[in-house]
Parts: C-alpha cells; structure tokens; sequence
C-alpha cells in the first residue's frame, strides 16, 4: 500500500489528539498509533517536506513530536517483547539520535529556553506516568 501524506496526518492527529488535549478520542492506542506512524513515515516514497510540518501551528508538530517520543520511550519502554520498545524502535527508523540526547527543559524561573521536542517529551513522560506509576 503506498503511503500517503493525508494518513501521516491522520495518525498524527490521532497521537497529538491522546497526548496534548483534554477528551482524547476513546478506544485508541497510543503505542500502536506511535508505531503505525513511526512505519507510515518510513515507508513514504514522497519527499520529507510532505510531512515534516504538519501540526506546525500546534504544541508539538512532527518535527518535533518525533524527537520527543523517541526520548521519553528510551526511559519509559518495557523491554525488547514491549509494545513500547517497538514504537521506540519503529521511531528509530525516522529518527536516529547519534550524539544527541533528550531535549531541554525550560528554565525554571523564566519558562524560556526549553527546546521544541520538550513539549513531547514531557506529554509522553506524563502519559506513561500515568498508566505506569513509580514503584515505592
């Protein structure tokens, strides 16, 4: 099946929809919309500027929401059986990370400064934590 850049966005609608509002539709996986959307990246045969914007007026647009998700899944998966390492590893394909490391976080006392893939990042961390408390 050939990808197209309308099931790019619908996917990441999907992902934006669960991470960044309030009602996030009902009955959706995120981990398997993660995947499916890290896979319809990579097998798009378009050009990269088909996809990388879109959600560009939004919390986190592509770009940016990929990065974010790749960090947040590398402190957050469930080992190498885990739905959570297959989406880490299925963004991996679109993302490779070489020297870099998880995105800034804002600074404390001005709110300025954090880097774009934060806003992700963050909204990630907050999901897993959510289903997957710390242990005392």
């Amino acid at each position: 099946m050939k990808i197209e850049p309308k099931e790019i966005t619908r996917l990441y609608g999907l992902v934006y929809a669960e991470l960044f509002t309030i009602n996030p539709p009902a009955g959706e996986d995120l981990i398997e919309n993660i995947t499916a959307l890290a896979n319809a990246i990579y097998e798009y045969e378009g050009e990269t500027e088909d996809w990388f914007w879109i959600g560009d007026v939004s919390e986190a647009c592509l770009c940016d929401l990929i990065p974010g998700l790749y960090w947040s899944l590398t402190k957050w998966h469930g080992g190498q059986a885990s739905d959570t390492y297959a989406a880490m590893c299925a963004l991996g394909q679109v993302f490779q990370p070489g020297m870099s490391s998880a995105p800034n976080a804002p600074d404390e006392e001005t709110g300025e400064g954090a880097d774009l893939e934060w806003y992700a990042y963050e909204a990630m961390n907050r999901w897993m934590e959510a289903r997957h408390p710390a242990q005392d």
